[in-house]
């Protein structure tokens, strides 16, 4: 079980699906080992691109077409024999394990966040596992279900000072560096390559809140350029 393990910062949800799927595998593969891997050398695979590592050069790496034989030698050494559980895979990676032959599923925490379960968006390159898989695809029923169960628990709770003003819209922000931020350029847009969207956003608009990630601070400077 591993992830993007091209950038540090993936390692805690490595971790965790770990956690979470070590006696399922366990159970259902008696006898067979579920190893964690996170015991890989970011910079020596890098080096193998000429690249240091820095943001540009992962975006670079997530995307590359051209990979060195070395980068395919590093990764099956290490995959080799394996069944590989990713956790929001690198394309790159996935390009690899195409070209050696290792079997992999790659899992996503699903866009809805708001449903009694945990979510998972799967992805693999074997056609049997895909099939199997088909049998717990949610019907999207559920979505406007729990969407609605939502939205009259809070209406029921509002107060008439808490009640958002006719005619707005929502902002969400996001982290600064996310694959779901990458375009068809190759690189990490931000909020100001939107800026003519956002500011059309005001104008068909009497309000516009503003909620920033849960994982990023929004600083006094953040706040007072969100309202510029």
């Amino acid at each position: 079980i591993s992830g993007d393990i091209l950038r540090g910062t993936q390692n805690p949800n490595i971790r965790l699906f770990h956690t979470l799927f070590s006696p399922a595998i366990q159970k259902a593969c008696p006898g067979t080992p579920v190893e964690l891997c996170q015991s890989f050398d970011r910079d020596v695979f890098y080096h193998f691109f000429d690249l240091e590592y820095s943001e540009n050069s992962w975006v670079k790496i997530f995307y590359a077409e051209d990979i060195p034989q070395k980068a395919i030698d590093y990764l099956n050494e290490r995959f080799a024999g394996s069944l590989v559980i990713m956790i929001e895979a690198p394309l790159v990676f996935l390009k690899i394990f195409d070209i050696l032959g290792i079997t992999c599923i790659d899992l996503t925490i699903h866009p809805i966040r708001y449903m009694d379960d945990l979510l998972l968006g799967f992805k693999t390159n074997s056609q049997e596992i895909y099939q199997r898989l088909l049998k717990y695809q949610i019907d999207e029923f559920y979505f406007s279900l729990f969407a609605g169960l939502l939205k009259g628990t809070f209406q029921r709770r509002a107060s008439a000072k808490d009640d958002i003003l006719p005619n707005s819209a929502l902002f969400l922000g996001q982290t600064p560096v996310d694959r779901s931020l990458l375009n068809d350029q190759k690189a990490v847009v931000s909020v100001y390559d939107y800026k003519s969207e956002i500011e059309q956003l005001g104008k068909e608009h009497s309000v516009v809140y503003f909620k920033p990630h849960p994982l990023v601070a929004l600083d006094d400077a953040a706040t007072q350029d969100m309202k510029s």
